[in-house]
């Protein structure tokens, strides 16, 4: 008798995975009760035994599932996108749900579908929340859907800070700033919505303007802003 097969998205299995504070595979495993080699398996192939996934989902939530067999016959359901909620709606979502934001904390944004609109984002207190939190050492080797991850994960579980090696943010650009805090595609950001983020850097105590083209992680070397003191042999990297 074949098994039935679930496809998953791997993406989405790490968000849910940082979400719920759990930061490997291994410990992953441990909490399904397979075996880490398992786990990997059904990441490379980006499919699972329905039994498996049931047991993932008592752990993760069922967001990984892309497609499940329907109740009948060989035809599968399709489930709805998952999409990673940005820094602000992260924040909305705990500002809601303390009761200090509109609404009520049932209808949360965040991960799967959701009807409930954070507020209006107040770009300053973003940029400075954002530029103020801390993050892994290797934090410049990060690639952009790392970064949303961590995030999304930091977000969802102020607790996986405590777990994990942070340290303070040396260096900062308007593009990482309009991708990971604002969640808006680097292409779509103008010259004005660049000089706008960087007047509220500049305004920043502890900031200054790099003297020297420096890398931000996936950047590239645009404008951007060092931590004051931050030493010029790191600023080479």
């Amino acid at each position: 008798m074949a098994h039935k097969l679930v496809y998953i998205s791997v993406d989405r299995l790490d968000a849910l995975k940082l979400g719920k504070g759990i930061l490997t595979d291994k410990e992953l495993a441990e909490r399904v009760g397979v075996y880490p080699s398992y786990i990997h398996k059904v990441k490379a192939q980006g499919r699972c035994r329905l039994a498996t996934a049931e047991r993932l989902a008592k752990v993760l939530g069922w967001g990984f599932v892309e497609r499940s067999p329907a109740a009948k016959g060989g035809t599968f359901a399709r489930v709805e996108p998952y999409e990673l909620p940005t820094l602000e709606e992260c924040h909305a979502a705990h500002e809601l749900e303390r009761g200090r934001g509109p609404g009520d904390a049932e209808a949360l944004p965040g991960p799967g579908p959701s009807t409930a609109k954070p507020p209006a984002p107040d770009l300053e207190r973003t940029v400075l929340e954002f530029i103020s939190r801390p993050v892994p050492e290797k934090w410049n080797y990060y690639g952009k859907r790392d970064r949303r991850l961590f995030w999304h994960g930091l977000a969802a579980d102020p607790t996986t800070a405590a777990r994990m090696h942070l340290f303070p943010r040396d260096r900062v650009c308007a593009a990482e700033v309009w991708h990971e805090a604002l969640g808006r595609p680097v292409e779509s950001m103008t010259r004005k919505d660049a000089k706008q983020i960087n007047a509220i850097i500049a305004a920043a105590p502890g900031w200054e303007m790099a003297t020297d083209p420096i890398r931000m992680g996936p950047y590239g070397k645009p404008r951007g802003f060092v931590r004051v003191g931050h030493s010029k042999r790191n600023r080479r990297d």
